[in-house]
C-alpha cells in the first residue's frame, strides 16, 4: 500500500514545449504547485466556463490538487454525505472499558439532521506516467478486482478516483500527433478523432474499453462517499467493493481511498490511527480494533502549503460490515518539526474517520 502526498499552492503553471499554460484559483484547495521543470504537452486549458455536467469518457484533464494529467475512463453521480458531530450523552465516557461493538457503532450513527447529502460526479481516470517524477506523487497500489472463483479479474495500474471539482479539462491541438497520455492501456482504451468544430482532437472510447466497463462496472462504481471535518481537518472516505475470494474465510475484499485535508493555519503531523471494524458475521471475531503509527508506513505533515494527503488500503471480511475510527495529530513547528502547544493548550488531538458501510453486492452474496 503506497501513499499519495502532494503539495497544494495558490497557482499552478505548466511549462510545455509550446510555452506556459496555467490555472489561477482564489481557493487554495483546488490549486497546485508551480512547476519549474519542462513537461511534455498533453493539452491546453479548455476555453469554456466550468460545467457541472458529467464530463464524457475521453476527456483530457489536469488534476487541480495533485497536478498530474490524465484522461477520464468513466464517470457517474455519487451521494456525498457530510456528517456532523454527534453530541455525547452525559452517561457516555470517552473510553469505555467494556462496550458492545454494535452499541459502540450506534454511537457513530447520525440523525438525519446531522447528515447533509449532496450529489457529486466522480470519475475513474488513467494518470499520465511522465508526471510522477515532477509532482512528488507516490503511486497507490494497482486496482485489483477478483472473479467469483478468486482469480484476478483485472489489474489497473496508475488509476485514480477524482471529483468533478478536481478536474480541469484540457484540449489537444491536431498538430500534436503522438499519444497525449503515456499509459499502457491508452491505445487500447481510446482512439483519436479530429473535432469537426475546432482544430483539436477528441478521444472516443474503443469497443475494448466499452466492453471492459460493461463487464467490470459493478466493481468500479460506488454509490456513497462520506466526509467529516473535526478540529479543522477533513477526512473523506471512498469505499469500493473489489470482489470475492473463494479459498479463504475472509472472502470479500474492499479497497478504501482516504483523503485527509487540513484547513488549519498551523502545521500539524498525523501520529497514529485507530480503526474499528464491525462484520455482520456471527460468533466471535466480528469486531476488531486496529491501531498503529501513521498510515501506510508514513506520518504525513500538513501545512498551509501542503494540506492534503491521500492513500489507499484494503480490508477483507467474511460478510458485509462497516468501519470507523480516528487519527491522532499534534501541532509542530513548520521548520524544525518539533512539537508545539496549539490553541487552548492542546498538544495532541483526534480527528474522526466517519463511519462507512462495506456492502457486498447482491450478485456476490
Amino acid at each position: 500500500m503506497n501513499a499519495v502526498c502532494l503539495p497544494v499552492l495558490r497557482k499552478f503553471k505548466l511549462r510545455t514545449s509550446q510555452g506556459i499554460c496555467g490555472f489561477d484559483r482564489q481557493s487554495r484547495r483546488y490549486c497546485s504547485r508551480s512547476v519549474s521543470v519542462k513537461y511534455d504537452t498533453v493539452g491546453y486549458p479548455a476555453r469554456q466556463q466550468p460545467s457541472t455536467d458529467l464530463y464524457p469518457s475521453g476527456t483530457l484533464f489536469i488534476h487541480k490538487v495533485f497536478g498530474y494529467r490524465g484522461i477520464i475512463l468513466h464517470g457517474w453521480p455519487v451521494d456525498l454525505e457530510r456528517k456532523g458531530i454527534k453530541e455525547k450523552n452525559k452517561n457516555e465516557t470517552e473510553n469505555p472499558t467494556t462496550a458492545d461493538p454494535v452499541d459502540e457503532y450506534s454511537k457513530t450513527e447520525y440523525s438525519p439532521t446531522d447528515i447533509q447529502t449532496e450529489r457529486h460526479n466522480y470519475y475513474l481516470v488513467l494518470m499520465h506516467h511522465k508526471d510522477f517524477p515532477y509532482s512528488n506523487f507516490r503511486l497507490p497500489d494497482s486496482t485489483v478486482n477478483f472473479h467469483r472463483n478468486g482469480s484476478r479479474k483485472y489489474v489497473l495500474d496508475h488509476s485514480d478516483y477524482c471529483t468533478h471539482e478536481e478536474i480541469g479539462p484540457l484540449v489537444r491541438p491536431r498538430d500534436l500527433q503522438d499519444s497525449p497520455i503515456l499509459h499502457p492501456l491508452f491505445t487500447k482504451f481510446f482512439k483519436a478523432l479530429p473535432d469537426i468544430y475546432s482544430d483539436n482532437f477528441h478521444y472516443e472510447a474503443t469497443d475494448y474499453l466499452n466492453n471492459w466497463l460493461l463487464s467490470a462496472k459493478h466493481l468500479l462504481e460506488f454509490n456513497t462517499v462520506v466526509t467529516q471535518t473535526t478540529n479543522n481537518v477533513g477526512v473523506t472516505v471512498v469505499p469500493v467493493y473489489s470482489g470475492h475470494l473463494e479459498d479463504t474465510m475472509l472472502k470479500h475484499v474492499w479497497r478504501y481511498v482516504i483523503q485527509i485535508e487540513s484547513f488549519d493555519q498551523m502545521t500539524m503531523q498525523l501520529l497514529s490511527r485507530e480503526w474499528k471494524v464491525l462484520s455482520r458475521s456471527e460468533g466471535p471475531g466480528n469486531f476488531e480494533k486496529i491501531t498503529g503509527d501513521g498510515v501506510v508506513g508514513r506520518q504525513p505533515i500538513f501545512s498551509v502549503d501542503e494540506p492534503v494527503f491521500k492513500y489507499m488500503s484494503y480490508i477483507p471480511l467474511e460478510k458485509s460490515g462497516c468501519m470507523w475510527g480516528s487519527f491522532t495529530f499534534h501541532y509542530i513547528d513548520h521548520v524544525s518539526h518539533r512539537p508545539l502547544v496549539g490553541p487552548k493548550n492542546i498538544v495532541e488531538f483526534r480527528v474522526n474517520i466517519p463511519a462507512f458501510n462495506l456492502e457486498v453486492p447482491e450478485n456476490y452474496r
